[in-house]
């Protein structure tokens, strides 16, 4: 099947694991103040990397002092050595060319790929100064600046088994994979460990950059965030973008819970607050397929071109959807612009803006209404919604009759709402993701209905096992999940999550009654210390060494499951992670637990809830 993402064209998808342009920054960050100590040279090898070769930054302690560090690395019988050793003061010591491979990750692709920093102190025991935290900041932030590597912590437990895949970023010596089995971590390392904070390094990394977004920018994100209603962390998430979403900035930045927030339209149509750490800025003014408004009454040309015929002149806020360009002519940048009017041609980039995505709703003929019905009426839908096809269903790559059909889906299919409405050729046309078909397009609303029921495929059976396809929804809705679970433990926690296991399911195509299943045995039923104290029910980030302090954190039950089971279905449900072995418990214990009977156990639990519904 052919998908296709809403704003995006099919030949100019960003790659997820491609940070666009600088690192978020509007100014650069200057090298921070350091002295040079060279480490003996048979403790590194000498190299000619460049930024094309560092994707990695790699933070350790030094398990003593910077002093201690610093004389071991000029030691020629050390055969290790660090790029920086930063001390308690803040004071920052180079010791290794960044062009040069320094020894200190235990793994030879991280070693190629990264930069170090050694920081004085012990891991899980040191309480780092303001100093240390500022100095690293500023640092990492000159660092990731100069070498285009991603502003971000990665949160997995271990890094990719190549250091050449995934997205790069900020890492802890605790996340570089063994070399010899990268389901491990290299030599049993902890550091910088849980004393370290993460999150407030990359509050000083925002502090150091001083760099802001403004309306209009185009971002791209950086690794997965969350997108909330308001700007604060206590707000529901209403979705989670992965890494590589762009999207174009709307409105902020506002100041709240520590973090800078914007109002950013991205191109899969979610309109959310989020962090400003974690957008990078992309390198084009508009997206293909991104909706647009002429800002002034505008000669629309068939050709890039001055002297080419005209083809309209388009009213001023007349709307429509890039189809092509850039293009360079005259001195001018040109788009080709389909307009809701049905006219298509190129226009002057500066007589062009971006429309917000959530002002789809446009009228008749110019595109200037403002999305309810022409009797006043509100919209049928919502972003969010599921609805229903209620016969066999043409789905086209934009709204309009003249559209490519991209699939026909059956009578009964379910699509989760992402874009719309959008008046065209007489109907009113929304913006869908058919998930079983795994396709994205425009379909008609006279053959859509809500849907109120909670899967589109079988209804949960006793039959489960460790072989079952894990992304095969099941027919059941929330309450039917929450009875299930109170039949066994009335006063479980867990009760009144049903209809967020619904949700997941509908979003990511994660059967509901496993991501039920699986909360019950990694926090007992709800009731574990994690899931009490850091809302995490399935575990998530809790190594063996040290499960607790390594647990994340979450604002919510309901929170946690949509961050872990987005993060499931990436890395260990979807061919093409490392990690996956198959859609199967039995595939995802290859990595996932160290138990090797954890997937017995969760598939137990399974089959206890669907004997219940």
């Amino acid at each position: 099947m052919l998908r296709r993402k809403f704003l995006r064209a099919g030949t100019g998808a960003v790659a997820g694991s491609v940070l666009l342009g600088a690192a978020g920054s509007a100014t650069a960050t200057e090298r921070p103040q350091m002295t040079f100590e060279s480490a003996h040279y048979s403790n590194y090898t000498s190299s000619s990397r460049s930024a094309s070769d560092m994707r990695w930054i790699v933070v350790h302690t030094i398990e003593g002092s910077a002093s201690s560090g610093i004389n071991w690395f000029k030691n020629p019988d050390a055969d290790v050595s660090s790029h920086f050793v930063v001390d308690s003061d803040g004071n920052i010591t180079q010791m290794v060319e960044l062009s040069d491979v320094a020894w200190t990750q235990g793994n030879g692709d991280y070693n190629d790929t990264g930069i170090s920093i050694e920081m004085e102190g012990y891991a899980n025991e040191t309480d780092f100064s303001e100093a240390m935290y500022e100095a690293v900041g500023q640092l990492c932030a000159w660092l990731c600046e100069s070498y285009d590597i991603p502003k971000t912590h990665p949160t997995f437990d271990i890094a990719p088994c190549s250091a050449y895949d995934g997205q790069g970023g900020l890492i802890g010596h605790s996340q570089v994979p063994s070399p010899y089995d990268c389901s491990t971590v290299t030599g049993g390392k902890v550091d910088p460990g849980s004393t370290w904070d993460w999150d407030y390094l990359l509050q000083q990394m925002d502090g150091a950059t001083g760099g802001s977004l403004s309306a209009g920018d185009v971002v791209a994100t950086t690794t997965s965030v969350n997108v909330r209603s308001e700007p604060t962390i206590g707000d529901n998430v209403r979705h989670t973008n992965q890494a590589g979403v762009r999207g174009v900035v709307k409105d902020g930045p506002q100041e709240a819970d520590g973090y800078t927030w914007y109002r950013i339209a991205y191109e899969n149509g979610i309109v959310g607050w989020t962090v400003e750490r974690y957008q990078g800025t992309a390198s084009t003014e508009f997206l293909h397929d991104q909706r647009v408004a002429t800002t002034a009454d505008l000669v629309v040309h068939d050709d890039h071109a001055l002297d080419a015929p005209d083809v309209w002149t388009a009213p001023e806020g007349s709307a429509g959807y890039v189809r092509a360009g850039p293009q360079q002519a005259d001195g001018y940048t040109w788009w080709r612009i389909a307009f809701n009017s049905g006219m298509t041609g190129w226009c002057v980039a500066e007589y062009l803006d971006a429309a917000p995505v959530d002002g789809h709703g446009v009228g008749h003929g110019d595109g200037g209404g403002d999305g309810d019905g022409d009797d006043g009426s509100s919209p049928a839908f919502a972003e969010g919604d599921t609805v229903r096809a209620t016969t066999a269903l043409n789905t086209r790559e934009q709204p309009g009759t003249g559209e490519t059909v991209v699939d026909t889906v059956s009578d009964g299919a379910t699509a989760a709402v992402v874009n719309g409405p959008v008046d065209a050729d007489g109907y009113t046309w929304w913006g869908l993701h058919w998930q079983d078909a795994d396709v994205w397009g425009w379909s008609v609303e006279q053959y859509l209905e809500l849907d109120s029921g909670g899967g589109s495929g079988d209804e949960p059976s006793t039959d489960f096992d460790v072989q079952t396809d894990l992304t095969v929804p099941v027919d059941v809705t929330g309450q039917e999940i929450d009875d299930a679970i109170a039949a066994e433990m009335p006063d479980s926690p867990l009760v009144g999550l049903g209809d967020t296991f619904v949700a997941v399911q509908q979003e990511y195509g994660v059967n509901a009654v496993y991501q039920a299943a699986h909360a019950i045995h990694e926090s007992a039923w709800g009731t574990s210390q994690i899931a009490q104290d850091k809302r995490n029910l399935f575990g998530w980030g809790a190594v063996d060494s040290n499960p607790y302090e390594g647990a994340m954190e979450f604002d919510s039950f309901a929170d946690c499951v949509w961050h872990v089971m987005g993060e499931i279905s990436d890395l260990y449900l979807e061919p093409g992670n490392w990690r996956y072995n198959g859609p199967t418990l039995d595939g995802m214990n290859v990595y996932y637990a160290t138990d090797d009977q954890w997937d017995v156990k969760i598939a137990d639990h399974y089959r206890t809830l669907a004997g219940n519904i």
